[in-house]
This record gives structure tokens, sequence and C-alpha cells, in this order.
């Protein structure tokens, strides 16, 4: 169960960071025809997705020490 749970979250991660990875490439493409806007719109992405990343990393500890207690239990 451990290593499947492990596999589940390095899976998300992978996604995760592809996916940042298309916003900011999106981003840096609309950079040189709107700057400001852009930049706003990569501080505002960088911030939502950093909190988003970091709710779902806290959400999968804590399931997988629920399931690790569980399993010891």
């Amino acid at each position: 169960i451990r290593n499947l749970l492990l596999f589940l979250f390095i899976l998300l991660f992978i996604f995760f960071l592809l996916l940042l990875f298309h916003i900011f490439h999106l981003l840096f493409l609309s950079l040189f025809s709107f700057f400001e806007i852009a930049s706003w719109l990569l501080v505002i992405t960088f911030l939502v997705s950093l909190s988003v990343l970091i709710s779902v990393v806290s959400l999968l500890v804590s399931i997988s020490s629920s399931i690790v207690v569980i399993t010891f239990i």
C-alpha cells in the first residue's frame, strides 16, 4: 500500500510540475506582447499554484500518515 501511495504521489507531483511549466511557458510567450499583464498573471499563477501544491501535499501527507497508522495498528 505504501509503495502504491508513493508512486501516486510522485505521479501527481510530476503532473503538477508539467502543469506549472506549461502555464509559465504560455505566460512567457504572451510576455512579449502584454508585458505588464503577463507579469501580473505570472505572479498570480505562481502564488495560486504554490498554494494548491502545498494544500495537495499536506492532504497527501495526512492521508499517507493515516494509512501508515492503520497498517501499524
